[in-house]
This record gives structure tokens, C-alpha cells and sequence, in this order.
């Protein structure tokens, strides 16, 4: 039985980091992952404009930091320097590992290496530190996003066993008892693909638009919209039926839109999508592969269901820590796991 929880997520931030810098993160409490999560709760906070009076009232961004009730500015302060470490500290480490010659593949690896190559130096400083922003977006826009969507789907499967079931079937039909899910195997996998979506869906883990409501009464295309309504995009009944029901099925029909999880357009979408669509596939693909989840049992042997809605008023939501089982379905399913 595993207690899940936000900070038994290292596999994902691992994962970022490898990829975005080459790093790789050993164990909980790495310093590296610290950083990022400092980072990130700065972020999360300063995301929501209500919570701090200053956006009412601007001309108290003039009163000093050690006055009393100025406790928003001195958090400000180190929410600055954490997101100015989380962008900096690893941008440098992997600069200093290709400076010796050691350093891991990576997506900054790639880019500082092709920069070299051309441009004069003062070209090289300005799009360095383009760069250096860059990648900093796609490694804290795709950690903490991730790590939430993984535990919706875990909430999800314990609510759904029917919905793990008929997944299973299809990794076992395609896979065997040969292999792990690759990316080559997205397209023979339609029904991960649709849990996917519906995790996305379902409870979304970054809600669009979260520091804005309607100020004063309107009226769009006919719909009268009062002041104050925040529309829920994602569980819209006239777009998804029965939106509270976690329905793969629902996206088999085309009239059934892709959730707006990464946002719309082109400049505005998520920078890290190709990459969190990936890394959310193969690790689903692979839980589901390998492993049975089922609700935890209290000392009676009643099933404990955890709650399936997200909390936090931050910009990332999350469910609650809960409680469940994850084993092996066979033997052979956990060989597969150690070989590779």
C-alpha cells in the first residue's frame, strides 16, 4: 500500500530534468529538484492575483518590506530569487559539464552546441540567455503539470476499474508479455490515447484561466453570463456529456473536442505539449502495463476511495494525498520492469 502524495513524484521531475539538462536526480531531496520546486511554488503563488492586496491597491508596492502587514513583499522578494535560481543554476551546471567535456545529451546540450558553431560572441550572450528562459518554461512548465496528471490517473483508475480493464486488454493484445509501451506504439493504442485525454479532461490540473472572472454582467453570442462566472470549459455539458462521468469512450465520436489542457493557438499553446503528451503516454502505457491499481484497505479490509476532486488554491491543482495498492499483475510483468 503506497501513501501518494505531491513529494513521492521524483520519477517525474527526474525525468524533466535528464531531458531539459542532462541532470540526473538521485533521490529524494535532490538539490537540483529542491531548487526546481522552490521555483515553482513562488510561481504558483504569485499566479493568483487575488490573495494579495497590493493588485487592489498598487501604491502600497512603495511601503517597505519590513513594515508591518508587508509580508506579501518579502515573499515576493524570495519568490524572485527562487525563480531566478531555477532558471540560472541548472542552465550553468550544464554549462559547466560540457565546458569538461562530460555532459549528458540533453535538449540544452543540443541547443548550446549548435549556438557555438555560429554567431559572434555578442550574438552567442543575447541568444543564450533566450535560451536559458526557454528551457526553464519547457522544465518547470512540465513538472509539477505532469506529476499532477499522473495522480488524476491514479484517482481515476481506483474509480474506474472497468476503464483499467479494457485498457489492459489492449496493452496485453498489442504488447504481450514481451515489451514495454514505446512511442512507436501510440497509433495500436487508441484507447490509452482516449484515457489520456479523459485524465486531461476530467479534472484538469492547470484550470484556464484561473485569476479571471466575468467583472460586470455580459451577454455573448445570445448566452447571458453574470458577473462573477468563471466557466468550466472542460465540463461543459452541451460539449461533454455527462462531464463528471471519466468516459474514454466519449472521444471514439469526433464531435467530442480535445480538452483545452495546453491552451489554444499557436504562440499561445504550452510550450512543453509534445513532451508532456509523451512523457503522460508512456508512463500511463507502462502503469498500466505492469501494474494493478486497486483502493487501499483500512484495518477492517474496507476499500478506501480517495476523493477525486482537486484542491489548492495555487495554479497547479492536485488531488488529495491518498492511499492506494499498486502490484504486479504477473510475474512476468515485473521482469519486464527490471529489464528495463
Amino acid at each position: 500500500m503506497l501513501q501518494i502524495s505531491r513529494q513521492r513524484s521524483l520519477v517525474w521531475w527526474a525525468v524533466v530534468l535528464q531531458s531539459a539538462y542532462g541532470y540526473e536526480a538521485a533521490e529524494a531531496g535532490d538539490p537540483m529538484v529542491e531548487i526546481a520546486k522552490a521555483g515553482m511554488r513562488g510561481f504558483s503563488d504569485a499566479s493568483m492575483p487575488a490573495d494579495f492586496l497590493v493588485n487592489v491597491f498598487p501604491w502600497l508596492e512603495y511601503i517597505p518590506s519590513w513594515f508591518p502587514g508587508a509580508e506579501w513583499k518579502r515573499n515576493a522578494m524570495a519568490w524572485n530569487k527562487a525563480r531566478d535560481d531555477l532558471i540560472t543554476i541548472p542552465f550553468e551546471w550544464t554549462k559547466k559539464q560540457m565546458a569538461t567535456g562530460i555532459a549528458q545529451p540533453s535538449t540544452l546540450h543540443s541547443i548550446l552546441t549548435e549556438l557555438a558553431s555560429k554567431g559572434s560572441d555578442l550574438d552567442r550572450v543575447e541568444e543564450e540567455d533566450r535560451v536559458k528562459w526557454a528551457i526553464a518554461s519547457l522544465y518547470a512548465g512540465a513538472m509539477d503539470t505532469t506529476t499532477a496528471s499522473i495522480l488524476v490517473f491514479l484517482v481515476a483508475m481506483i474509480h474506474n476499474p472497468d476503464v483499467q480493464t479494457n485498457a489492459q486488454e489492449e496493452l496485453d493484445a498489442v504488447l504481450g508479455d514481451q515489451r514495454l509501451p514505446e512511442m512507436e506504439d501510440q497509433d495500436s493504442l487508441p484507447y490509452i490515447s482516449r484515457v489520456i485525454k479523459e485524465v486531461l479532461r476530467w479534472r484538469p490540473v492547470v484550470p484556464l484561466g484561473v485569476p479571471h472572472a466575468c467583472a460586470e454582467d455580459d451577454t455573448y453570442k445570445g448566452y447571458y453570463i453574470p458577473k462573477g462566472t468563471v466557466v468550466a470549459m472542460c465540463n461543459n455539458p452541451a460539449v461533454y456529456s455527462n462531464p463528471e462521468s471519466f468516459n474514454p469512450d466519449r472521444f471514439i465520436d469526433s464531435a467530442a473536442p480535445d480538452p483545452p489542457a495546453f491552451g489554444f493557438g499557436r504562440r499561445r499553446i504550452c510550450p512543453g505539449q509534445h513532451f508532456a503528451e509523451a512523457s503522460l503516454f508512456l508512463a500511463i502505457a507502462t502503469i498500466l502495463a505492469i501494474f494493478d491499481i486497486q483502493p487501499a484497505k483500512d484495518k477492517q479490509g474496507n476499500r478506501i476511495i480517495p476523493d477525486s476532486k482537486l484542491t489548492g488554491k495555487s495554479l497547479i491543482r492536485l488531488p488529495p494525498p491518498f492511499q492506494c495498492s499498486i502490484k504486479p499483475r504477473s510475474e512476468a510483468k515485473a521482469k519486464l520492469l527490471f529489464q528495463n
